[in-house]
């Protein structure tokens, strides 16, 4: 299993996750699905979430050992919102800056409006198709539930 998954993950039989509840719970954060792949095929350097194929084996492994009863909580970032395939970056150290034309709210301070943040999701999801996949996959399978908190890089 990656880093990735070994640190963003914290499994819990039994333990109650959820008030009243003796369902066993996983919990992952910090997934970051950004920009995916250039034309070319080749990752983008900005692209955090490169291990699909593990987390496909992950919840294969979690449903299994639940019996199929599993409450997956998607705790935070698990879409990285803040980064943009468009964005252009300054490579002089005496000038660092970075250039977004894809996320405008018309103030520098309040980051995309509604419509330019759907369009950046709607991008990430076209990036990451495996990911939703396996998301339906899991949720068809006996009671499997999945729960999503937004974090700072989500929460748009």
């Amino acid at each position: 299993m990656s880093q990735l998954l070994l640190g963003a993950v914290l499994f819990m039989f039994g333990s109650g996750a959820f008030a009243g509840s003796t369902r066993p719970a996983a919990f992952v954060s910090d997934l970051h699905l950004g920009a995916g792949k250039k034309p070319d095929g080749q990752w983008r350097e900005i692209e955090d979430f490169r291990w699909q194929g593990d987390f496909d084996l992950f919840l294969d492994q979690m449903s299994k050992r639940s019996g199929d009863k599993l409450d997956l909580v998607l705790v935070g970032d698990i879409f990285e919102l803040w980064q943009s395939p468009t964005m252009e970056c300054s490579t002089d150290p005496n000038s660092p800056r970075c250039s977004v034309t894809d996320c405008s709210s018309g103030h520098k301070d309040l980051g995309c409006n509604e419509e330019h943040a759907i369009a950046r999701l709607d991008y990430i999801l076209n990036q990451h198709p495996d990911f939703i996949a396996s998301i339906q996959k899991f949720v068809k399978k006996g009671t499997n539930q999945v729960h999503f908190v937004p974090g700072n890089h989500d929460a748009a």
